[in-house]
């Protein structure tokens, strides 16, 4: 993965391996927006990722990996 802009050569699907990132995919817009910004318009991203349970109350109860896919959304 670059900063450079996508182009013609964007790869079409970026596979991460288990928790490569380590931030909070779900929660994390701004995350979610840098990994997407360097994917053309039919990029897919499968990585895993760490997903938190929250209560009622928005506090975290648990954690566990997941698989996390993330796919371009179309208008």
């Amino acid at each position: 993965m670059t900063f450079k802009a996508p182009g013609r050569d964007t790869p079409r699907l970026v596979i991460w391996p288990e928790t490569a990132i380590p931030n909070l995919i779900e929660e994390e817009t701004t995350t979610r927006y840098l990994i997407a910004r360097h994917l053309g318009d039919d990029g897919l991203v499968l990585t895993g990722g760490v997903k938190v349970e929250r209560d009622e109350n928005g506090y975290a109860i648990s954690a566990r990996n997941s698989l996390l896919l993330s796919i371009p959304m179309r208008r």
